[in-house]
């Protein structure tokens, strides 16, 4: 009888969140409930000088100016490790802290209308990046050094589009999943997408291209439903995204404009943790 010896496990920090309060550049944003949550994976141990970013822009609410960040939309958000409907289902790996804003309370004519007027100032969501990770790293992993952010994934939710689109020249992110979010224009969508296209084309064509867009590629997936108003503007980006993929049809799977029968309020909850496991996922 031949006895076989385990391999160790390798230590990790758990998967966790933290409410935040008072949170730099977010105090002017008028509601109740947390400024910002934090959601992490599991991170190895010793903590890794990388760490991903995924960050969501939340929608409207039926809740008006009574919107908690924690009961109305973190369930919500999409940023979830694994299949929320199932958590034994594996998710994203790649060590990666997720970040929830809360948008600012302004109304409008549906009295339910929440933006981010803080976040798309120059400068502003990335000095909400930074400062999350060195609060995280300091409190969650005492004694490692704060890590620098590795790839940087942005989402957003129905009204929560008009945030991400202003802020796309600035960050210029790995990945945007876009749910149920294009009430507007896809013009800025579709700039950040040629540029991001054209470099997967050039660098990971040339060889070795699912290591290149697991490690520096982009994605680009957009998710609408046809009862709502985001189905034109999301079937123009469509028309674009072929032109622009026409001459690199191996990135398809990596940029893809798909209807949805999922209810409006259930998108990022259905398809957020795929997305974030593989940017190339066949949704189902």
């Amino acid at each position: 009888m031949t006895l076989t010896r385990e391999q160790p496990v390798p230590p990790t920090t758990a998967a966790g969140r933290e409410a935040l309060e008072d949170v730099p550049g977010l105090e002017r944003h008028r509601g109740p409930g947390p400024e910002l949550i934090l959601r992490w994976n599991q991170i190895p141990v010793p903590a890794p000088s990388v760490v991903d970013v995924a960050l969501h822009f939340h929608g409207f609410s039926g809740h008006g100016a009574a919107m908690n960040t924690a009961r109305d939309k973190e369930g919500a958000s999409g940023l979830d490790f694994a299949d929320p409907r199932s958590p034994a289902q594996p998710g994203r790996t790649r060590p990666t802290l997720g970040l929830l804003p809360r948008g600012h309370y302004y109304g409008g004519r549906s009295g339910a209308g929440y933006d981010f007027p803080e976040l798309v100032r120059p400068g502003r969501v990335r000095a909400l990046i930074d400062w999350s990770l060195e609060h995280w790293s300091r409190i969650h992993l005492p004694g490692s050094p704060t890590p620098a952010l590795g790839r940087l994934v942005l989402s957003a939710h129905s009204g929560g589009g008009a945030a991400l689109w202003q802020v796309l020249d600035e960050l210029d992110p790995h990945e945007v999943y876009v749910f149920d979010a294009l009430y507007q224009s896809p013009a800025r969508l579709l700039r950040w997408a040629r540029s991001r296209i054209a470099r997967d084309a050039a660098t990971g064509l040339a060889g070795g291209l699912e290591a290149w867009m697991r490690q520096s590629g982009g994605a680009l997936r957009v998710l609408y439903t046809s009862g709502g108003g985001t189905a034109g503007n999301s079937l123009e980006a469509q028309r674009h995204l072929q032109d622009l993929l026409a001459p690199a049809s191996a990135l398809q799977p990596w940029y893809r404009v798909e209807r949805t029968p999922v209810a409006h309020g259930e998108v990022p909850r259905r398809y957020g943790w795929q997305l974030l496991a593989d940017a190339a996922a066949e949704l189902v």
